[in-house]
C-alpha cells in the first residue's frame, strides 16, 4: 500500500492527455520523481533507525537503575527551587 493510498483511498493515475487527444500511460518524469522521493524515504528510515540505535547505544552505556522503595529518604537540591521572600538561602531549613 502507497502513501498516498493509506492517505487518500486511491492510488494517483498518471495519464497525460497530448494535444491529438491520445493517452500517454506513462509520465515518465513524474514516474521519475515517484523513484527518487521513494529512494530518498528508505534512505532516510535506515538514517533514522541508526540514529536511534546510536543514542540507544550511548544512553544505556552508563545508565542505571535507580530502584526507590515508597517511604525512603531522598536528598533534594534547593539549587534551582524559588523560596519565599525574605528568605536567605543560608538561613532558610533544607
Amino acid at each position: 500500500m502507497s502513501p498516498f493510498q493509506a492517505l487518500l483511498g486511491f492510488n494517483p493515475n498518471f495519464q497525460i492527455r497530448t494535444e491529438d487527444g491520445s493517452v500517454e500511460k506513462e509520465a515518465p518524469a513524474a514516474q521519475h520523481r515517484f523513484e527518487k522521493l521513494t529512494e530518498l524515504r528508505e534512505k532516510l528510515q535506515t538514517s533514522w533507525r541508526k540514529a536511534t540505535e546510536s543514542q540507544a547505544a550511548h544512553y544505556n552505556k552508563r545508565h542505571q537503575e535507580i530502584s526507590l522503595k515508597k517511604n525512603s529518604l531522598m536528598a533534594l537540591s534547593t539549587k534551582n527551587l524559588r523560596l519565599k521572600e525574605g528568605t536567605t538561602k543560608k538561613l532558610s531549613p533544607r
